[in-house]
């Protein structure tokens, strides 16, 4: 569950990245003041962040993908209804990574059976 979210969270991270740079450079465009893009970006930015922990840190995985759905809730309310899905994303894969971390790391290898002469 671990990789998974992981390399979920740094491809997702990526795409975020892209789409909130092509907001925020082409809203530039049209409205020099807009500050549309930028939580984007900082949520890409976490799910990096988040992708990079979950490996052996997923506790602290599911911190940051809360924090992360916060901003994107937050952003998707002003001008980036996108964001909406990027924020329950973003809580799906902090539930992949609290499951995670309840499992434990390398199962218990147990010797074999000793052979009978």
């Amino acid at each position: 569950m671990r990789i998974a979210s992981g390399i979920i969270s740094l491809v997702l991270g990526f795409a975020i990245l892209f789409q909130s740079c092509a907001v925020a450079g082409l809203g530039s465009l049209v409205s020099p003041d807009s500050t549309t893009g930028a939580i984007g970006m900082l949520v890409g930015f976490l799910l990096l962040i988040s992708g990079a922990f979950s490996f052996q840190l997923p506790k602290v995985s599911v911190v940051i993908c809360v924090l992360a759905a916060c901003f994107a809730g937050i952003e998707a309310m002003n001008d980036f209804p996108d964001m909406k899905i990027w924020a329950v994303i973003c809580l799906i894969l902090a539930v992949m990574n609290y499951f995670g971390a309840r499992q434990p790391k390398d199962p218990v290898t147990k010797d074999p059976p000793a052979s009978s002469p």
